[in-house]
Parts: structure tokens; sequence; C-alpha cells
């Protein structure tokens, strides 16, 4: 039933195999630069977190019309808690990478990653 593989099955699978080796050596070589969080509020930025360089949690909290919590840990935000009335900020979740935003309209709060994109980007294209 096996039969002996040939001289091009060999090197067939070698290329195969050297070109995944390759592959998963690069991709996890790379790295996306630094990546700030920047929390806005009706249009200024009211704070920024490194989040390559927070080793424990932060809690970020405005308590105007509608309470929020915001909290970064482990290289990612969120908004934990809002008393909005649709809750989309909060089921957003986690957000990582340059390019990822989340925002609390009624609130007029935004967070947005920035920093170095990457050849990893999801965005393919951006017109002016």
């Amino acid at each position: 039933m096996f039969t002996k593989p040939k001289t091009g099955d060999i090197i067939i699978i070698s290329v195969i195999l050297f070109m995944a080796v390759a592959n998963l050596v690069f991709f996890m070589g790379q790295s996306t630069g630094a990546s700030t969080a920047q929390i806005i509020k009706n249009g200024k930025i009211i704070k920024e977190i490194k989040l390559s360089e927070v080793t424990s949690r932060i809690e970020i909290r405005e308590n105007d019309q509608y309470n929020i919590l915001i909290a970064a840990e482990n290289g990612k935000i969120h908004f934990e808690e809002s008393n909005c009335p649709d809750q989309v900020c909060v089921k957003t979740g986690w957000i990582s990478r340059p390019g990822q935003s989340a925002a609390c309209v009624p609130a007029g709060i935004i967070v947005k990653i920035v920093g170095d994109v990457g050849e990893n980007s999801d965005t393919d294209i951006i017109l002016k």
C-alpha cells in the first residue's frame, strides 16, 4: 500500500516545510511597535497610556452624566462599565492594535489605539 517516495516528492515536501517555517519565523519576529491608547473626550485628549508599559491594571473613571470605567491591562484596553443607554462601548470589548477604536457616543468619549501599524494591519488603503 505504501510506496517509496520519489525524489520529486521529497523536494516538494521539503520546499513546503521550508516555506512554513520561514513564514512562522518571519511573522513571530515582527513587532507592531509601541502602541498608545488615547482617551479623547469631546475632541480633546485627556489621557494617553503606552500599552506596552502597562504592568498592572490601570483604571480611568469619568463621572459626568454617564459614569464610565475604562480599564487597561496586559497591552489592551476597553470600556468596562458605562451607564449609557445602549452599552455599545462596553460590548465592543478589548482593543489592542493600532487603528482600533471604541466609543461611548452619548458621553463623547473615544478610546483609540495609535502607533506603528506595521505590515499586519487590517487597513488596506487610506483615501484622502
